[in-house]
């Protein structure tokens, strides 16, 4: 019988799973090639993140997790944040503010999660997830500002 960790670890999985093919269905339907390319990177950046929360589980360092911990992961593993919206695919600045939005709100609530984890094993296999999140939302951040606001 699967444990409530298990669970847990698979809505995160699923969760970085989702957030992957969004960015991937996006990509298809991009008619630009640069706005495709965006799209296609930062689904390759979620699916990088699904895998390593894959191995995080199969290493059963996630064994030591606390209740709290273990209800705060659920919740933002079954947090749909990646909405299509409004996204307008043949706009540079609609991609890249998307993506920019949709990366500090994934950090936003993996930071929640981190915040709640015990001193125990998988809290440090998480931090590098986290500081690798951080980087992620960084470069959006950085990607929107640099081809959008720069321009003005």
């Amino acid at each position: 019988m699967p444990s409530i960790v298990d669970d847990l670890m698979k809505g995160a999985i699923e969760y970085e799973e989702n957030a992957y093919l969004k960015y991937q269905k996006l990509s298809e339907r991009a008619a630009q090639s640069n706005i495709r390319s965006f799209l296609i990177t930062f689904a390759n950046y979620r699916k990088e993140f699904r895998d390593r929360m894959v191995r995080i589980m199969e290493s059963d360092a996630e064994s030591d997790l606390t209740p709290r911990a273990v209800r705060m992961l659920y919740l933002q593993a079954t947090e749909h944040l990646y909405r299509e919206g409004r996204v307008d695919l043949t706009n540079l600045q609609s991609v890249l503010l998307f993506i920019s939005k949709s990366e500090a709100e994934a950090y936003k609530e993996f930071r929640k999660v981190y915040d709640e984890l015990p001193d125990c094993k998988a809290r440090k296999s998480v931090e590098a997830v986290l500081t690798d999140k951080e980087k992620l939302r960084n470069k959006a951040d950085h990607l929107y500002h640099d081809f959008i606001e720069a321009a003005y």
